[in-house]
């Protein structure tokens, strides 16, 4: 039923695994933030990580995307450990990250925002295709293409960060707290946005405190705290579970 041995996780859906960690322990400092995760997740996959604050939810999206060097522990990508990472290296293999907060460049007008997410793509014929996809998938961001980033509703700034990482063309789709501190109708656009980014082949990999999304919109979810991987299953298993949504999620 579950994988709730530390540091090991389900390994995702059907897919090929796209992206690996192994044994990873991590430290800010002398802090020690993650400690033996390993993960597994595979290509088409929605992956949702939860937990309370500071339980390390950000920081594996942060290894995972080279923003965060780890301790011990290995990075694989395709099967193929990544020595080193750099976070535009990882760009390059198809790791896109959106962080949290949104973190856009207010002065700078939406397309330009989006643009700058394919700044390591050299084709403009993909650039065109990106563009056209985006608009088409928001078109409330090409109504307001001239405008200033800063001028967008707090919905519109976060479907600004996730138009901005798909243009770099990515595999894998980081999403840090994707719903934070918006409207539930935002949220719920939030979330089926997320499915038809699956549709359209990406592996999402998604860290939530909204424990119900997490569940409803994952295919497989890892509960974590205090650094370490403490339940994880496929989100049906979880949902179904009284003592894994009372002890772990809070539900």
């Amino acid at each position: 039923m579950f994988d709730n041995v530390p540091g090991r996780g389900p390994i995702g859906s059907g897919g090929q695994p796209i992206l690996q960690l192994e044994s990873i322990v991590s430290h800010y400092g002398d802090a020690l933030a993650l400690s033996n995760i390993s993960m597994e997740i595979r290509r088409g996959a929605i992956v949702s990580i939860v937990g309370a604050n500071g339980a390390g939810k950000t920081t594996v999206l942060r290894v995972m995307s080279g923003v965060v060097r780890p301790t011990e522990g290995r990075l694989l990508v395709d099967g193929e450990h990544v020595r080193n990472p750099t976070t535009s290296d990882l760009v390059r293999r198809g790791i896109a990250h959106c962080p949290e907060g949104r973190r856009i460049f207010p002065y700078m007008s939406v397309h330009e925002n989006i643009a700058i997410g394919a700044y390591t793509v050299r084709d403009r014929r993909l650039v065109e295709e990106r563009f056209s996809f985006v608009y088409d998938t928001f078109p409330v961001l090409k109504e307001r293409a001239n405008q200033l980033g800063r001028n967008l509703s707090g919905g519109q700034q976060q479907m600004l960060a996730i138009a901005r990482a798909y243009m770099s063309g990515p595999k894998v789709l980081l999403l840090d707290e994707p719903t934070l501190g918006l409207a539930p109708r935002i949220i719920h656009e939030v979330a089926e946005l997320v499915r038809r980014m699956r549709e359209r082949g990406l592996t999402v990999v998604m860290v939530e405190q909204n424990a119900e999304i997490a569940l409803d919109i994952a295919d497989y979810v890892y509960v974590m705290a205090h650094g370490r991987i403490q339940v994880a299953g496929s989100a049906a298993e979880l949902r179904d579970s009284e003592v894994i949504r009372r002890v772990y999620l809070g539900l």
